[in-house]
């Protein structure tokens, strides 16, 4: 009985610190991350992103690469890419796109749903440049060079960016440890309650032995004369 009511304490406790907060872990961070696991990893064609890991010859972007031979590469239009929400709710799938994309994608999706539903990995691996193509004779070389290094080390691109997409930032570091304010359920304390019964039962059926092994084993007491 003792060890019975030790176990259905602690039991009782884990439950209610399991129910009181929740541990989401973390997704995929590494290309490691991915090599270990049985996601599906989508590009878009054409991209920068597709390239960098198609003409890999070796390293940790090859291997990604060779995951179509277990037919683990996907692919996604340009027309689909505010989409790929709904593509990575339905199944285990990763998404490698244009980080200011992936901002926006999940930026979109707080400000509808008001709660991060997807993350960003922390690792980059495909470096994409972006600038003006003018003739190196033209006057406006150096004006737009200086105009172009002011906006990026001003920070006026950022602000641009947060201020078209006011949410890129709220779901970039989301906690992975949350409070669950629902109220508790039957179906939330059924495992108490069956390993309280259980208990019971085990308990009931020993004393049962006990009292048939007395009964076999133990001679009965005759009062003295």
């Amino acid at each position: 009985m003792l060890a019975t009511l030790v176990l259905t304490k602690s039991y009782a406790g884990n439950l209610m610190s399991l129910l009181a907060v929740r541990y989401v872990p973390d997704t995929f961070n590494t290309l490691e991350d991915l090599l270990n696991s049985r996601v599906t990893v989508l590009f878009c064609p054409g991209t920068a992103e597709e390239n960098a890991f198609k003409t890999a010859t070796s390293g940790l972007k090859r291997e990604v690469w060779k995951l179509g031979e277990q037919n683990r590469i996907g692919f996604f239009t340009a027309n689909d890419i505010f989409q790929t929400p709904d593509m990575l709710r339905r199944s285990s799938k990763v998404v490698f796109n244009n980080e200011v994309y992936s901002k926006k994608t999940m930026a979109l999706e707080f400000t509808t749903k008001g709660h991060c539903d997807l993350s960003l990995g922390h690792a980059r691996y495909v470096t994409s440049l972006e600038g003006i193509a003018v003739d190196k004779n033209n006057p406006l070389v150096i004006p737009l060079t200086s105009t172009v290094m002011q906006v990026s080390e001003g920070g006026l691109y950022e602000h641009w960016q947060k201020s078209l997409f006011p949410n890129t930032t709220v779901c970039l570091n989301p906690p992975n440890k949350f409070v669950v304010k629902s109220a508790l359920a039957l179906k939330n304390i059924l495992g108490m309650f069956l390993l309280l019964g259980s208990g019971w039962v085990l308990s009931v059926v020993l004393w049962c032995l006990e009292v048939c092994w007395r009964v076999l084993h133990v001679p009965p007491r005759h009062p003295a004369h």
